[in-house]
């Protein structure tokens, strides 16, 4: 009993330093493109860009796209809503960028894109 104590506790640090090492990195976006691809995302892809390390391969993405999935249509039109008004409004798009891919929507490519854990309009 005591080595699944410990082992579980071990098993549980280490999650908790795997948590704590993908934490998110915010790209100040500035929209050149908002769209709903194949019904089951929706993308926005930002004229900058941010490198990031990915925690699981070692990999560099550049991350150009952000996309949420359309099955949960409150984000999705959330989303949509500040990605179009930062685009016809001239204003930045913040997104939490996590830095792996773990979550990503559907069709959201590692090596360029990433589902945004948070997302706001910044002047």
């Amino acid at each position: 009993v005591t080595k699944i104590a410990i082992a579980t506790a071990a098993f549980t640090s280490l999650f908790l330093l795997a948590s704590t090492a993908a934490k998110a990195a915010d790209l100040a976006c500035q929209p050149t493109e908002v769209a709903e691809m194949f019904s089951n995302r929706v993308h926005v892809r930002c004229a900058n860009t941010l490198s990031v390390k990915n925690p699981l391969t070692g990999d560099i993405n550049v991350i150009e796209y952000v996309a949420v999935s359309t099955t949960n249509t409150e984000r999705a039109n959330r989303f949509i809503t500040l990605a179009n008004t930062a685009l016809t409004s001239g204003k930045v798009f913040l997104v939490g960028i996590p830095l792996s891919s773990a979550t990503n929507a559907s069709g959201c490519s590692v090596a360029n894109c990433r589902t945004p854990d948070s997302f706001r309009l910044m002047k």
